[in-house]
């Protein structure tokens, strides 16, 4: 007879787990409800609930959820909310609908039951896979509901009041459903917990619960009947006391008939300070050897599991026979579908801002805040040892780079010339511009290092300021780098070529037995090299040190060189890719492929299992259609687009489908059945494919605009 729940329930039970507030007459949920954030299920049906509070998203640990046979009309978006909700209820309410944002719990709702409830005809597609019952066993359920409210309406009227307000209701469901349903809102959902009741030891206590006699036969004249067993608590043990007449008889039962009693097991009591009575899951499946009658089951059952084994398996006999979770499943991510296709959802304008930030060159440049961190972090006393020694290692290796320099091109670039071993195109693209680095090196940076060393302050951040925009060199020869490294491999397979090179390394005026391709590769290591000695040697300058600021501006200086000369690393190696796939795929000419912003990401096969899109039915209204496709396409991504190509029989590849990317910053996720799901304005995506491709597509999707 509860009508409401105390605003102070919350705060007072927070560490509460499982609530079951069912069959009371309480009209709204308090907001409050949102304190109880252990909450793991919740069993509010049979009440007169009209809707939820906002605060019911708060739960964010609720599994099970049971609002059935209540007058509510709509759902609230709040409950999208509930991330670990496994089970929801909403049979028998006033739901014309169900509400697209449901969809976005389809990660972990397993069942969903919405029998008996009002919903509109265009609704019917959608739900119909989920109904539990035939529509024909619906309207005749709906119209016994409708009889039996008219009669509790007549009898408030009289100032009567029903014995039963179930007692005229036709069961929504067989008793197996039933039972299985009870265990689902009964028992945890997590399978290593055990469940017990605690009796006090001090006074005797009785125990009550619904035993259901079932006769199964042929005979349409089988009936139920139904006992009440008393369970007595003695100081030691639960003992029976007689059970009271049963409410109807039970027919005579004859030929293959069968009669089944199901009642609870007892069990001794554990010994023990605190006595701990424990109880099987005794409620046996009704078996016979004929087809099962249906009957309604009328009270409450408790049912409990004393190990992990029984109460895992009780779980999923208990979901395979109430609902398919595949059906479920698809349900939700239609009405997600809907969800991400409605425009209202778009997050187009975030898109647009973070491609144009990319194409503007707006980007956080790399190591900038480790070199604020140094900067912050000031040494704590002027000059010491530590400074000169990373003072020293600068000028040495300087030395050591310059020696390099000038070995490669005294030893190995200048005699080939002369000897005319390679061209004059080869000669460039294996060592590039390094004569130039030389030159810069040799006569101007090393001689500033080297008087600047020689003072008494070692002002040494000067020099790299005053030196700085020299150093943009170095991006002709990064870019060249991998171009050097493939010339050098395929010189080296003629004999000319070969003997200069043994030759040449035996010079005695070599540094060291280093070959020639590990000195190209020297000058792609200086400037980090130079990046972390200036980091070192900031760390050790103290603040008051005339050269800590100058110090703090050169490096910011040479980390956006850096960035540069990286970024025009990459961009070259973007561009040599992108015209590989223009040429590759037909079509792509005409997009046009090659654009400046342009980064490509991935390229993989997958099949393109169903394609939603938004579709306006006979009726005018905006509904998704989810096509089932089936083929095979290979898929390329960029930062901005996806390419879908189909794949032609001499394996030549030609464009299908352009995908913009652009209602989601994060439009990729992966389903339940490991389907890749890409939301696109025109539609989504369901791509099937390796597991690791899958994860990994995923990954890249969702970073794609991440500077």
């Amino acid at each position: 007879m509860l009508t409401q729940i105390p605003p102070s329930f919350g705060r007072t039970f927070a560490m509460l787990q499982s609530l079951d507030i069912s069959g009371n007459q309480i009209v709204v949920l308090p907001e409050e409800i949102s304190h109880l954030q252990s909450l793991r299920e919740l069993n509010a049906s049979r009440n007169a609930l009209i809707g939820l509070p906002i605060t019911i998203g708060s739960l964010r640990n609720l599994e099970v959820l049971d609002l059935s046979e209540n007058y509510i009309i709509a759902l609230d978006v709040s409950m999208s909310r509930l991330e670990n909700l496994r089970m929801l209820n909403m049979s028998d309410n006033r739901l014309v609908t169900l509400p697209s944002y449901l969809g976005l719990l389809a990660q972990n709702l397993r069942i969903l039951l919405v029998d008996g409830n009002p919903f509109y005809r265009s609704q019917r597609n959608l739900i119909e896979p989920i109904l539990t019952v035939s529509s024909k066993e619906a309207k005749r359920i709906a119209k016994a509901k409708e009889k039996s409210e008219k009669m509790r309406e007549r009898a408030v009227k009289r100032g009567e009041t029903m014995r039963d307000g179930t007692a005229n209701t036709v069961p929504l469901h067989s008793l197996e459903y039933t039972i299985a349903l009870k265990k689902l809102i009964t028992v945890r959902l997590r399978r290593n917990r055990k469940q017990s009741i605690v009796v006090p030891p001090a006074a005797a206590s009785t125990i009550t619960t619904t035993t259901t006699i079932a006769a199964t036969s042929n005979s349409p004249s089988v009936q139920r009947a139904k006992t009440q067993l008393r369970l007595h608590f003695d100081g030691k043990n639960i003992v029976e006391d007689h059970p009271p007449p049963m409410l109807s008889p039970l027919p005579s039962l004859g030929g293959s008939e069968k009669l089944q009693v199901r009642e609870s097991a007892v069990l001794p009591m554990d010994a023990g300070p605190n006595p701990m009575p424990r109880y099987s899951s005794a409620i046996n499946t009704l078996a016979t050897a004929n087809a099962p009658t249906s009957f309604g089951l009328n009270g409450r059952l408790s049912i409990s599991s004393t190990s992990q084994d029984s109460h895992s398996s009780s779980m999923e006999d208990s979901i395979g026979l109430i609902q398919d979770a595949t059906k479920v499943s698809r349900v939700l991510w239609q009405l997600r579908d809907e969800w991400d296709l409605d425009p209202r959802h778009s997050e187009t304008d975030s898109v647009t801002n973070m491609l144009a930030q990319l194409r503007e060159g707006n980007v956080r440049v790399d190591g900038a805040s480790e070199i604020d961190r140094v900067y912050r972090e000031k040494a704590p006393t002027a000059g010491g040892s530590q400074r000169l020694k990373i003072l020293s290692e600068l000028l040495v290796t300087e030395v050591t780079y310059v020696d390099t320099l000038k070995n490669v091109v005294g030893i190995y670039l200048n005699p080939m010339r002369e000897a005319k071993i390679l061209s004059e195109s080869e000669l460039r693209e294996i060592f590039s511009n390094i004569e130039v680095i030389l030159a810069f090196h040799n006569d101007h940076f090393l001689p500033s290092v080297t008087y600047a060393i020689s003072q008494p302050d070692a002002a040494i951040g000067n020099v790299f300021l005053h030196h700085g925009a020299h150093f943009k060199l170095y991006s002709m020869y990064t870019n060249n780098h991998e171009t050097s490294v493939k010339t050098l491999s395929a010189a080296m397979s003629r004999r000319a070529m070969s003997s200069f090179i043994q030759s040449a390394r035996g010079d005695v005026t070599q540094l060291g037995q280093v070959g020639l391709d590990g000195h190209l590769l020297t000058p792609v290591q200086r400037l980090p090299r130079y990046r972390m000695l200036l980091l070192d040697l900031l760390s050790n300058t103290p603040a008051g040190h005339p050269d800590h600021e100058l110090l703090y501006e050169a490096l910011k200086d040479l980390n956006k060189t850096i960035y540069e000369v990286n970024d025009k690393k990459r961009v070259f190696e973007n561009q040599a890719r992108l015209h590989r796939i223009q040429d590759k795929v037909a079509g792509a000419s005409e997009i046009p492929l090659i654009m400046p912003h342009r980064v490509f990401k991935l390229m993989a096969n997958f099949r393109l299992q169903i394609f939603s899109e938004h579709i306006v039915d006979r009726s005018g209204v905006l509904t998704v259609r989810r096509i089932g496709v089936g083929t095979v396409y290979r898929f390329f991504l960029f930062n901005d687009m996806l390419l879908q190509c189909t794949i032609i029989m001499n394996k030549d590849l030609r464009v299908n489908h352009i995908y913009k990317l652009g209602s989601r910053v994060t439009p990729a996720e992966i389903t339940g059945d490991n389907e890749l799901r890409i939301v696109d304005n025109e539609g989504i995506l369901y791509l099937k494919g390796d597991i690791s491709d899958v994860r990994k597509w995923a990954h890249e999707i969702n970073s794609r605009l991440e500077n």
